[in-house]
């Protein structure tokens, strides 16, 4: 999951470089929300989930998300 998010967020950044005026923050939003979306409910035997979720805030807080 750190990984897939990471390829995300340089790709993110790279569109956003490139297209500064004209950028579109929609897609990657709402794949972000996506991926938050399909996280399990509180379920404290889930080690998968923390880890998702881990590798998630890392790349939101690398990209610097602002609304």
């Amino acid at each position: 999951m750190a990984k897939a998010t990471g390829v995300v967020a340089s790709q993110l950044q790279k569109d956003a470089d490139l297209n500064s005026g004209d950028f579109n923050s929609r897609p990657y939003y709402r794949m972000f929300l996506g991926l938050i979306c399909s996280l399990p409910a509180n379920d404290p035997t889930d080690g998968n989930a923390f880890g998702m979720l881990s590798a998630l805030s890392n790349t939101l807080a690398l990209v610097q998300v602002s609304m």
